[in-house]
């Protein structure tokens, strides 16, 4: 069988985090209601928010594909047995001084939770997910604001 694994993984990392109320919660942006901007992209995050119709406010989750960990295991017809794809899942949030985890910690262990070590069947597919790595990316702003992140990369089995 010959399936593009990536779409059903960025189905069920999108459906997953975007479908948690919990962690939808945790991004709700100070004196803005519950659900005000989508808060989930996939890629990047876009000049205006599909939901707000406004330039997104941190918090906000960007997930995207960041290749692949080791070769797909082929059947001896040629198809495709298993593949390994990576995404990379960031928080990004903001702040005028120095960076405050506490304030976002909540939100990663969500996201870890929701996200590690899980087996799903969608699509056709059999798939396990599984912690990688982690990062901290920062980004100073022209107005001296710090966006700064917090990554989790995930590796993912599939099974076709």
């Amino acid at each position: 069988m010959s399936v593009f694994e990536t779409f059903t993984i960025e189905k069920w990392i999108y459906s997953t985090l975007s479908g948690d109320s919990t962690l939808l919660g945790l991004l709700a942006i100070d004196n803005k209601v519950k659900g005000y901007q989508t808060e989930i992209y996939n890629g990047v995050a876009p000049v205006k928010d599909a939901k707000s119709n406004k330039v997104p406010i941190l918090p906000y989750i960007v997930f995207d594909r960041l290749g692949t960990e080791g070769e797909y295991d082929r059947a001896i017809c040629g198809g495709n047995l298993s593949s390994f794809p990576s995404y990379r899942v960031t928080l990004w949030h903001t702040t005028s001084g120095s960076l405050n985890p506490s304030k976002v910690k909540s939100i990663v262990d969500r996201m870890v939770t929701l996200l590690d070590n899980q087996k799903i069947s969608l699509d056709g597919l059999t798939i396990k997910s599984y912690r990688i790595d982690s990062e901290q990316p920062i980004e100073v702003q022209t107005d001296g604001s710090i966006d700064y992140g917090y990554t989790a990369v995930y590796g993912f089995k599939t099974i076709l």
